[in-house]
């Protein structure tokens, strides 16, 4: 038993170092893209409810790579607004100059 307790240590240790360098935090902010652009997916051919609900282990979860995944939603949310704002000024501006 004594054997198991300090593999488990050692593997602890080194999962506490890992997680710490910026090759594991670049890992995770890639893995976390490639659930967003899937996310994104979903949600363009299913609905939000539906990614939502495929997805919602990650938007539920703490670890880095769901931080990172909330964050890219959160950002793409932004953009969406954004865009929408400046396609119904256009819209506006196109309905003034047609009349």
């Amino acid at each position: 038993m004594s054997n198991n307790k300090t593999q488990q240590y050692v593997s602890d240790k080194l999962n506490e170092i890992i997680e710490q360098t910026r090759e594991f935090e670049a890992y995770t902010l890639g893995v976390a893209n490639g659930y967003y652009q899937f996310y994104q997916y979903y949600k363009s051919e299913f609905g939000e409810d539906v990614a939502n609900k495929s997805f919602k282990s990650f938007l539920n979860g703490t670890n880095k790579c769901n931080k990172h995944f909330r964050k890219l939603i959160e950002l793409g949310s932004e953009k969406d607004s954004d865009i929408n704002e400046i396609m119904n000024k256009l819209k506006e501006c196109l309905d003034k100059t047609i009349k």
